[in-house]
C-alpha cells in the first residue's frame, strides 16, 4: 500500500510540475506577444507577385496520374 501511495505523490507531483511549465509558458508567450506586436509591421514579408498559373502540360500530366490512380484502383476492386 505504501508504493502504491509513493506512486500517487510522484503523479501528483509530476504532474504538477508539467501544470506549472505549462502555464508560465503560455504566460510568457502572452506577454512577448504583447510586446512584439508594435514591431509586426517590421516582419511583414513584401507582397509576392501573382502565382503563376499551370501550364498546359503540367495540367495534362496531373490529369495522367489521376486517370492512373483511377484505373489502378477499377483493377483491384475486380480482383478482390
Amino acid at each position: 500500500m505504501e508504493l502504491l501511495i509513493d506512486g500517487f505523490k510522484l503523479l501528483v507531483i509530476g504532474m504538477g510540475w508539467v501544470f506549472l511549465f505549462l502555464t508560465l509558458m503560455i504566460l510568457l508567450m502572452w506577454v512577448v506577444s504583447k510586446v512584439v506586436a508594435p514591431y509586426a509591421h517590421l516582419l511583414e514579408k513584401a507582397p509576392t507577385a501573382a502565382k503563376k498559373k499551370k501550364s498546359l502540360a503540367t495540367i495534362s500530366e496531373d490529369a495522367a496520374m489521376v486517370a492512373a490512380a483511377a484505373a489502378a484502383v477499377q483493377m483491384h476492386r475486380r480482383r478482390g
